[in-house]
């Protein structure tokens, strides 16, 4: 096909409607750029919006979970912290060193915890000292526990031990540095409560509680010292015993 070089020159009105076309399309296409930028930017910022949400939603999922498990951790240790004083009480009245280790661990070793293992305003400590557990006793004060512990009624280590005639664990606990010549509200000192008692055992309270220079004719509150209150035959003789080597000394 042959193409004149000939052509006849454009009409001024068809360059303008061409230009007009070209104008037309560039602004169509300008806007189309402009609606896909804006569509873009709309989509960005609902991802972003998703997102956030999602960030929300798990954090709020936490802390429901996280509120929901505290309780239960509380309950377990709680529940733990129960096993840990049944498990003490048992071990102190059967004297069972191991078991009393064994529940300070389940108590986490808190020294408060190692006081509630209470019967009748009892602490551990108190209650083997009442039943004369050397070994128990002194497993309890290595591990902490309170020396000066009281009863309810406000009797100390010394005046349990020596209610009950417990020697040895007298001994025990006055070498731990508990007081031994204490006077209890009701006007009684120790040794008074160690006379009270029927059993040989409370005669050899007695005996260490004069080793330690409890003076002889120390009278309680109702004026009475401890020979004058004493039905122990075995006590009587001793405090006779006493008696007669201090006279002898003091001549």
């Amino acid at each position: 096909m042959t193409v004149s070089l000939y052509q006849e020159p454009l009409h001024p009105t068809t360059t303008i409607r061409r230009r007009q076309r070209r104008v037309i399309i560039e602004t169509s296409m300008n806007q189309l750029i402009i609606n896909a930028v804006i569509l873009i930017t709309m989509l960005l910022a609902m991802m972003k919006n998703g997102i956030v949400m999602a960030q929300q939603q798990q954090q709020a999922s936490s802390s429901s979970s996280s509120s929901s498990t505290t309780p239960n951790n509380n309950n377990e240790k709680d529940n733990k912290k129960e096993e840990g004083q049944i498990l003490l009480r048992k071990s102190v009245q059967i004297n069972d060193v191991i078991g009393i280790e064994r529940a300070v661990l389940k108590l986490g070793a808190d020294m408060e915890d190692i006081q509630e293992g209470r019967g009748g305003g009892q602490t551990a400590l108190m209650k083997a000292v009442l039943l004369g557990h050397v070994e128990a006793v002194e497993t309890l004060i290595n591990l902490g526990a309170d020396l000066t512990t009281r009863e309810s009624m406000g009797y100390t280590l010394t005046h349990a031990a020596s209610f009950q005639g417990r020697a040895e664990v007298l001994t025990l606990i006055i070498d731990h540095g508990v007081a031994w010549n204490e006077q209890h509200e009701d006007g009684y000192y120790p040794i008074h409560r160690a006379c009270w008692g029927k059993e040989p055992r409370h005669t050899d309270t007695v005996e260490i509680l004069l080793g330690l220079e409890v003076p002889l004719d120390i009278k309680a509150g109702n004026g009475l010292t401890c020979y004058e209150m004493t039905k122990n035959e075995g006590t009587k003789r001793l405090l006779e015993e006493w008696n007669t080597d201090q006279n002898e000394e003091e001549l």
